[in-house]
């Protein structure tokens, strides 16, 4: 790998004892090792930060930012995107979890896809995601396919699509340095920081989706997102509990704030459509919904959002 291919891998950590050290050991397994990981701790009141401490005794190309405020998943990754793009040799970012398995060769496929749309797109701001295998604590398989646990069509990544629903798992993402640069900073309505990145390449670049696992993807009550099987049990909490865009909206108008200016005249048409929700009427909601398909995946999730979205 060249140098100026350096790729930055980005972790934020909170209270990961538990799962940090079996996550760097995958990460140090990969094919290739030609990165930079920069961590940044959230504020852990366990020994995670003792754990780091341990392991990058002996590693030169580990950058801890000496910060321990509480700013959450969204901020902390936007801290740490910010330094990682000072480095002008970074080519490539991508993020992590301090509880999941990195499959070894995830660096070494996500890497190659990217390389190859770039021969096709040139300068575009791209990002590539995978699938995930899901797995609980002690890693025994729960699904081996992210997407079909949650019944989740990964390449329905239009932007009108990702307004009303993410199905890009940062843990999973590699993007370029044409779409970081755009997608910085992320903004602290973002609702997490993957959903603010895909946003911003579904509008500037491109989202590709390459179907296969890169990642075993442990589920734990300390997830900030999480997995939820789509069975009836999770259809059941849908349909019986009120449904809001509050936080979807927020997200939406903090994106306008920041782009609306440099989007297309179709993209920024269905932004503001988007934002025109919070003020319409019971029945002009549900109109504007299924006429910009302001859509879930499945049509259970789409009946338990018309018949439950309260204004």
């Amino acid at each position: 790998m060249r140098a100026n291919d350096y790729i930055a891998v980005l972790l934020s950590t909170y209270n990961g004892q538990d799962y940090i050290k079996e996550f760097l050991n995958s990460l140090y397994n990969q094919t290739v090792d030609d990165f930079m990981l920069y961590i940044r701790d959230d504020g852990s009141k366990d020994d995670t930060r003792k754990i780091i401490d341990e392991f990058k005794k002996d590693k030169k190309n580990i950058i801890f930012l000496e910060d321990n405020n509480n700013l959450g998943p969204v901020l902390s990754f936007n801290s740490l995107l910010e330094v990682a793009l000072e480095n002008k040799n970074i080519k490539y970012f991508m993020f992590a979890d301090q509880d999941d398995i990195w499959l070894i060769d995830k660096i070494e496929t996500s890497l190659s896809t990217i390389k190859k749309e770039e021969e096709n797109s040139g300068q575009l701001p791209l990002l590539v995601h995978t699938d995930l295998t899901v797995v609980d604590q002690k890693l025994e398989v729960i699904g081996l396919s992210f997407f079909e646990y949650q019944k989740l069509n990964p390449k329905r990544i239009m932007f009108n699509h990702l307004l009303m629903q993410n199905v890009i798992t940062g843990c999973t993402v590699i993007i370029n340095r044409e779409l970081a640069k755009v997608c910085f900073p992320i903004s602290s309505s973002a609702i997490m920081h993957d959903w603010w990145i895909g946003l911003t390449a579904s509008v500037f670049g491109k989202v590709v989706y390459l179907n296969r696992t890169t990642i075993l993807y442990r589920q734990h009550s300390g997830n900030s997102i999480g997995a939820k099987k789509y069975d009836i049990r999770y259809l059941f909490e849908r349909l019986t509990h009120k449904v809001t865009l509050i936080k979807n909206i927020y997200q939406a108008r903090s994106f306008h704030n920041n782009y609306a200016d440099y989007m297309d005249e179709s993209k920024r048409y269905i932004l503001e459509q988007f934002l025109s929700l919070k003020d319409s009427t019971f029945l002009i909601i549900r109109f504007k919904l299924i006429k910009n398909k302001f859509l879930k995946h499945g049509i259970l999730r789409n009946v338990g959002l018309l018949l439950r979205l309260k204004n």
